[in-house]
């Protein structure tokens, strides 16, 4: 057989085999979408909401007609034209798009100003602690030492410490939106391979202005985003490294795919994906002489592997230890976790301890684990169907991507955000950017459908098909590991520029614009028929067993609806009266020598026959009780109850509930744990606001006093 059948025969096989998975992993994923939402409790539990097919369709058939549209008319075809015939205009376009794209990001960035909170913070506080030559992070029962993976994020924070400052987040996130920008850029870019118009890649671009999970992002103090750039610019230079066999792109790609799994081990799938998409084009070009790329991927990848580790036992003197094993997180990735399938539950932590930071000894534990795991799976079908289907919808089909989970009421900022911050990391206004990321969600995914139907393939389509392949590779890999939204988007952009080529193509294939010499869309006909393979064979399979994919849904309206509810009582000035007819009255600090001086700052509080006036603020789903003549707040930091001067605390802070009786409430202390709603709505009237035998106001859990009204 001669080579070149050989190698025709490789490329067939290859272009076959990625392309069949995608098929599989596109249709499974709008199959699930199409039917089921997975949403994020702010106490991180999932819930499944039933979804409506109909719906979906309508915004598919209008993104086409839109699509369609644009390009028939004078204007639109106009511009088409113009932006893909003159370079420099598509250059300076697509230079504002990226600015643009990052100032929104900055001004998302400095609106929030969101603090490291977990990992983010444990990282940033290992890093400064070395500046204190304190290592005791990375000893086995440090944290580092632990989750040895997050290393190399920590030597680069310890190093931007020395411009930067320790623990200087903000700008941290200020590099996350150049981040931004790059990845759109590089996303773009892949349009080259896939023979994406100038004015089809600017489409690439302007789509992360409304894909809202990764510009919340920016505000992550973490390597997702700054990884997923380098990534993207290594995968970039490494395809025009194998056009132009210039060296310094190859230089470049290596180096920028290291760097990218140093801030987050998961872009290693990246680095297989460009390490196969080497080898492949080796093999199809007959250029055994680019084989030097391979080993500068790899040389790079070891070198900041085992340098990292170098530089950190050299400081410190330590003999650093491998930390959690992987396997452990295998075995968490198949455990029916407490706040959902394959979710973070602690195991990793825990066994990791209990075998007294043995990373060996814990290997083995999770490997029986793993074993009994898919023991039980064998044993019970319906029970492994219904775990990775769920598993697969909690990080594929949640539209946020945990972003608004990472940046809930229960984060820490640095200012006191706008209410519209506070809406959208709301349980209402999470509800709203949702449902608007599940329409992006679904028309990525069924624009990349058309891809894998339309697309014309050559003698090139293995290149296409590298990002695809990378997809495939986190697809897989996080069926098995922890499950993750965080940790799933940074291979759901690759889906972006495919899903515009072939909204694109469709549009062209419905104007029946095709004509000789250009480039013409073809319906692939195989590619048709394995798709409606997979969704005839999912929607058989899963008739009458996925009532788990809707088994939240009401309880899921009432939680969004109890949250729109929130406000109790409106703003306004009212006066406070009790149960027995008397109202909350301030009365002068015995301890002062005037009886009623405007310059006293503590006032008690008792009940009388006569009110002073009380303004109710809502705040962030609390309220703060404020007597405005004499500019104080009702305070439960004490006993008996005092009115003082404003306080940032918590002390100052209450929640109004309903009593059984109408128009009557309980006016409960908030405390610091009393921090994002889903804490408020568990809160119970065991401890409220009541008085006395002296009328003195008091927190008190004696349910005969202590219902209020709030009369204006």
């Amino acid at each position: 057989m001669r080579v070149e059948t050989v190698i025709k025969i490789i490329r067939k096989l290859y272009e076959g085999l990625i392309s069949f998975l995608t098929l599989g992993i596109i249709t499974f994923l709008l199959f699930l979408g199409s039917r089921t939402t997975a949403v994020l409790t702010q106490s991180e539990h999932l819930l499944f909401i039933e979804e409506s097919p109909l719906s979906f369709l309508f915004w598919i058939m209008a993104a086409v007609v839109v699509a369609f549209l644009f390009t028939r008319f004078e204007w639109g075809k106009e511009l088409i034209s113009k932006i893909n015939t003159d370079e420099k205009l598509y250059r300076r376009v697509r230079t504002y798009l990226a600015f643009g794209l990052f100032s929104v990001c900055l001004f998302w960035v400095l609106s929030t100003q969101m603090m490291a909170r977990g990992d983010q913070l444990e990282i940033q506080e290992a890093a400064f602690r070395v500046h204190l030559g304190d290592f005791g992070e990375l000893l086995p029962d440090g944290y580092i030492g632990a989750h040895y993976n997050q290393i190399g994020l920590m030597l680069i924070s310890y190093l931007f410490s020395f411009i930067f400052g320790s623990q200087n987040y903000l700008v941290f996130q200020i590099f996350n939106c150049v981040a931004v920008a790059v990845i759109y850029v590089r996303l773009a870019d892949l349009g080259a391979v896939i023979k994406l118009s100038n004015f089809n890649r600017l489409l690439v671009q302007v789509s992360g202005f409304f894909f809202l999970p990764i510009i919340f992002f920016s505000s992550f103090v973490y390597g997702n985003i700054i990884g997923l750039a380098l990534a993207l610019c290594a995968l970039n230079y490494e395809y025009r490294f194998f056009e132009e066999k210039k060296k310094r792109y190859a230089f470049a790609s290596a180096l920028l795919i290291a760097l990218a799994t140093m801030v987050k081990p998961n872009f290693a799938i990246y680095m297989i994906g460009i390490l196969g998409f080497a080898v492949l084009s080796v093999i199809i070009k007959k250029d055994v002489k680019s084989l030097y790329y391979v080993a500068l991927v790899l040389i790079f990848f070891a070198l900041q592997t085992y340098g990292t580790k170098f530089v950190f036992e050299k400081m410190s003197g330590l003999k650093l230890q491998d930390g959690i094993s992987p396997y452990a997180f295998v075995a968490m990735g198949l455990q029916e976790g407490g706040l959902g399938p394959g979710w973070y539950d602690g195991y990793n932590d825990l066994s990791y301890e209990i075998v007294k930071y043995d990373t060996k000894a814990q290997r083995q534990e999770a490997i029986w684990n793993i074993k009994d795991r898919l023991k039980f799976f064998l044993e019970n079908k319906e029970e492994a169907f219904s775990f990775f289907t769920r598993k697969t919808a909690a990080q594929w089909v949640e539209p946020t991507y945990e972003s608004i989970f990472i940046l809930n009421e229960d984060s820490d900022y640095t200012v006191k955000i706008s209410a519209w911050v506070w809406w959208i990391i709301s349980v209402s206004g999470s509800s709203v950017i949702s449902r608007l990321g599940k329409i992006f969600q679904i028309l990525v995914l069924f624009g990349a459908l058309l891809f894998m139907l339309l697309f014309r393939r050559d003698g090139e389509y293995y290149k296409a098909l590298t990002p695809l392949m990378i997809l495939f590779g986190g697809f897989a890999f996080h069926f098995v590991w922890e499950a993750n939204g965080q940790y799933t988007i940074i291979f759901f952009v690759l889906l972006i520029p495919f899903a515009v080529s072939g909204y694109a193509q469709l549009s062209e294939l419905i104007a029946g614009m095709g004509k000789a010499g250009e480039f013409k869309v073809a319906l692939n006909r195989l590619s048709l028929i394995i798709a409606a393979i997979f969704f005839i064979g999912f929607t058989v399979f899963y008739h009458g067993r996925s009532q788990y994919l809707a088994a939240d849904t009401e309880s899921y309206k009432a939680y969004v609806q109890a949250s729109k509810e929130e406000v109790v009582i409106p703003d306004s000035t009212y006066n406070l009266k009790s149960e027995s007819d008397l109202y909350v009255t301030a009365v002068p600090d015995p301890d002062k020598e005037y009886s009623f001086d405007d310059d006293d700052k503590k006032m008690y509080l008792n009940l009388s026959s006569e009110a002073t006036a009380i303004r109710l603020i809502n705040y962030h789903g609390r309220v703060r009780l404020y007597i405005a003549d004499k500019n104080l707040y009702l305070d439960h930091g004490s006993e008996p109850l005092i009115a003082t001067t404003y306080r940032d605390t918590d002390d100052q802070l209450w929640i109004i509930k309903p009593s059984d009786t109408d128009s009557q409430y309980y006016i409960i202390p908030c405390s610091e744990r009393i921090n994002t709603f889903d804490n408020r709505m568990s809160i119970t009237s065991d401890y409220h606001l009541g008085y006395d035998a002296s009328g003195n106001l008091v927190i008190t859990d004696d349910s005969t006093s202590g219902l209020w009204t709030f009369e204006q």
